[in-house]
């Protein structure tokens, strides 16, 4: 029972191990990208790599996408590098592209790919697009509104007679109220309190009866009030 696992395993290391092996193995296909700030499409020394916003995919020889990849989620990004491993001999085609930069070399890389386990390598050289232009292409933020609705001549007539008729009745009805607050501030007030004051209509005091202190004429022929008679 022993020697019939040891032949297993042994067999298992043999083929399996073998096999683990193969799919490992493929060609690379890598492009390095970089600032190419004098625009001579070759790499100097003070050139420094592109690290983000970088775009490659990949196209096998019947211009099928295979695969596709990203500057910012390379783990070589910090090299400017990004690759597509464990390929099958053959050509490929890596489409490059950038909405942060203008290319200064190709963008587009056929090339063969052996197993040979040397990556293929291409460069990628580009110029980051300046930021007035960016602006240039970027709505006017000093347009009207009229300008930004695109109108015709006569809907652009119709819609400035709405504005200014809506206007002029707003200030119609805020220069009535102001000129109602002043008539009544000016006219009617000094008539309102005088009608809520009687002093100042009459130009004196109203009479009020007042107790003289007197007893009241007494009869005489009450007898109650004449004690003795």
């Amino acid at each position: 029972m022993r020697i019939l696992w040891r032949v297993m395993l042994l067999m298992w290391l043999l083929f399996g191990g073998a096999q683990f092996t193969i799919a490992q193995t493929g060609g690379q296909y890598c492009v390095r990208a970089f600032e190419d700030r004098d625009g001579n499409g070759e790499r100097d020394a003070s050139e420094p790599f592109l690290t983000e916003g970088v775009g490659a995919t990949l196209l096998d020889s019947e211009n099928v996408v295979i695969a596709s990849a990203l500057m910012d989620g390379s783990p070589s990004a910090a090299q400017g590098v990004i690759c597509f491993q464990f390929l099958p001999a053959g050509e490929y085609t890596m489409i490059l592209t950038s909405p942060e930069h203008n290319a200064t070399t190709a963008t587009t890389f056929t090339m063969m790919v052996e197993e040979s386990g040397t990556p293929t390598l291409v460069l990628y050289g580009a110029q980051r697009i300046p930021e007035t232009l960016t602006t240039a292409t970027s709505p006017d933020t000093n347009q009207s509104l009229l300008d930004r609705l695109d109108l015709s001549d006569d809907e652009r007539d119709l819609v400035e007679r709405l504005i200014f008729s809506t206007l002029g009745a707003i200030i119609v009805v805020m220069g009535m109220i102001f000129l109602g607050i002043l008539i009544y501030w000016v006219v009617l007030r000094n008539r309102y309190e005088a009608i809520r004051d009687p002093r100042r209509t009459t130009g004196s005091y109203p009479v009020v009866p007042r107790d003289t202190g007197a007893y009241p004429a007494i009869d005489p022929r009450d007898s109650n009030e004449w004690p003795g008679t």
